[in-house]
């Protein structure tokens, strides 16, 4: 059995083999981001984005300190100049959501096939399930 910090890295490997696979999957489908931001303002979208707790590890650990930018509790903290800040670690929510209307049923049981996977992770690796909104796991609130 590994320790919780070397399995904790292993399954941050895995999540980022997942993502790949996952950016190869959601391309396929034809999805198109317009890069306007507006799916990453999600008061104004009416959007609330949910994460797994590893998914938050994830960011936490590749996020250099300092770069939650945004005081706002319902903006996204790495939301700058209507870009996402932290692109290639970006949860499984902002890889399979587009504002792109035509691909949504596809890209929701894409969505949900990741999850699983992302689920089937943690268990693996014994690590507790969490699923809340980003911005409140980030934070690290309760």
């Amino acid at each position: 059995m590994h320790d919780r910090a070397e399995a904790g890295e292993t399954a941050l490997a895995e999540l980022r083999k997942l993502y790949a696979d996952l950016d190869e999957e959601v391309l396929a489908t034809g999805a198109v981001c317009r890069l306007s931001g507006a799916c990453c303002n999600f008061p104004e979208y009416g959007h609330t984005l949910y994460a797994t707790g590893l998914e938050a590890d994830y960011i936490l650990r590749g996020v250099p300190p300092g770069e939650f930018r945004s005081a706002d509790e319902d903006l996204c903290p790495f939301w700058v100049d209507r870009r996402c800040s932290i692109r290639e670690h970006r949860a499984l929510g902002c890889r399979s959501y587009f504002c792109d209307r035509s691909t949504t049923d596809s890209l929701q049981a894409i969505h949900e096939k990741y999850l699983a996977r992302i689920r089937d992770i943690e268990r693996r690796h014994g690590i507790a399930p969490r699923y809340a909104p980003l911005i409140r796991l980030i934070r690290k609130e309760p």
